[in-house]
């Protein structure tokens, strides 16, 4: 599969950085700072990590349902 660079924007905080995402199929590779976006001059560390974040096997995939009466111990 041939690897694309596409823009975008960070979620995970409150500044919504302007983004280079490079993506191969459904696989999220790298995320960069965008310099051309007006908050894109630098990135935190959670928007840097985001394909560890996405694609890590202990992400919770599903709502969780609680399995006893609030309040129980």
């Amino acid at each position: 599969m041939e690897v694309q660079e596409k823009k975008g924007y960070c979620t995970l905080c409150r500044s919504r950085c302007g983004t280079l995402n490079t993506v191969r199929g459904d696989m999220l590779l790298q995320v960069r700072p965008d310099t051309s976006h007006p908050t894109g001059s630098a990135m935190c560390m959670k928007g840097k990590a985001a394909p560890e974040l996405v694609h890590s096997p202990n992400r919770v995939l599903y709502p969780m349902r609680r399995t006893n009466p609030k309040g129980a111990a």
